[in-house]
């Protein structure tokens, strides 16, 4: 059985190892499967390993920032993702790493689905902006003090992540992208990309309707990096009474200064998320930069409409009129505001469910294969 070297972003319980973990249980069975990432979480490492999948690298000791920050409590998916990124863009520790961990595994292929770690692959899936457009998004989400060291020491990360961008792109064979907004993104930059695949992720047995009688009696949000909380607040100060969840709360930001309007659960196990999609009277999904967007589709999945731009990402999966409503930025809080005093939803639970049953796994890897299951030259060895 041929190896295929799968390259990750850091490995923690959150969204990028159910990501990667439906990858494995897909390609399992054509592939011995090995994957790299800076950072796993011993915990993450574990449940891989007993499906199989064999871990290497995980320098956990190496990421001081996340240890520091784990101290406080403030870690995050985000956090992991920016030192990983300044290893890479400093001093090109990750990849270096991994240059010698290759002579030992000597994978057929390799399937780079990392922005912080620069080795040659066969397929690099873009799973993301380049740091420019997130960091534009960020200047709406974290605090005072951390938006301030973004904007003086933004352009200089910005042409450090310029710089590898363009090695990653020159180092692959294939170039794809998890949406064809980011397809777009990247081809305006001037880069070859053949294709968009979305994200997979195996919501199935996790996301579905579990409501006979949906109590509908308030907003469900999203909190995390990626969303514009002011956004969230400013309904909950015009009456509308919000429910939100998320584990990582952009830096700087502190719930407990936040006003009545919204009980903030934290994170939350899968039911428990499962149970408050398919309650809400909607999903509210005011974002700065989503390339994809899975809140979206488990809100769907769970028969909930969405309520989002009609930009990117979520664009690309909701259905305005039929799953949710697509509005320009700027529009969102009125029509919010109506949806919740008015209650004219006007949309069938199953066509959310139809809808977001096409952004399933098996739809995404079916895709995903035809371009890794080609005979193409392999890189190994390339510089």
């Amino acid at each position: 059985m041929e190896r295929l070297l799968i390259i990750s972003e850091p490995l923690d319980k959150g969204v990028q190892d159910k990501i990667i973990s439906t990858v494995c249980s897909s390609l399992s069975r054509d592939f011995e499967i090995f994957i790299y990432a800076p950072y796993v979480d011993e915990s993450v490492a574990d449940e891989f390993r007993l499906r199989g999948v064999k871990i290497v690298g995980g320098q956990k000791r190496s990421f001081f920032l996340n240890s520091i920050l784990g101290f406080a409590g403030r870690k995050s998916e985000s956090s992991l993702w920016f030192e990983s990124w300044m290893r890479e863009s400093f001093l090109r520790l990750n990849s270096l790493k991994l240059k010698q961990l290759v002579r030992e595994i000597a994978p057929a292929k390799i399937l780079n689905m990392s922005m912080t770690v620069n080795y040659p692959s066969d397929v690099f899936w873009i799973q993301g902006p380049p740091l420019s457009v997130t960091l534009k998004g960020l200047d709406l989400t974290l605090g005072s003090v951390f938006r301030l060291f973004f904007r003086v020491f933004g352009k200089f990360f910005t042409l450090l992540d310029n710089t590898l961008i363009d090695r990653m792109m020159k180092g692959s064979v294939t170039h794809i992208t998890n949406s064809k907004y980011l397809m777009n993104t990247y081809t305006a930059r001037g880069y070859s990309v053949s294709d968009y695949v979305y994200s997979p992720y195996d919501f199935a047995e996790i996301f579905y309707p579990s409501a006979l009688s949906p109590t509908r009696d308030y907003v469900l949000a999203y909190i995390g990096k990626e969303v514009e909380i002011s956004v969230i607040r400013d309904l909950a100060r015009h009456g509308i009474k919000i429910k939100a969840f998320g584990s990582k709360v952009p830096v700087g930001i502190n719930v407990s200064d936040w006003n009545n309007g919204i009980e903030f659960l934290g994170k939350v196990t899968n039911s428990e998320l499962r149970n408050l999609y398919s309650n809400a009277l909607f999903t509210v999904f005011p974002f700065t930069v989503e390339p994809f967007g899975l809140v979206p589709t488990e809100s769907m999945a769970c028969g909930t409409p969405v309520l989002t731009y009609n930009d990117q990402g979520p664009s690309e999966t909701v259905l305005h009129g039929k799953t949710g409503w697509l509005v320009n930025r700027g529009k969102l809080h009125d029509e919010a505001v109506h949806l919740w005093n008015t209650r004219e939803i006007k949309i069938e639970a199953r066509e959310c469910v139809v809808r977001a049953a096409e952004f399933s796994w098996l739809v995404t890897m079916e895709k995903l294969n035809k371009h890794i299951s080609p005979a193409i030259i392999p890189v190994i060895g390339r510089n």
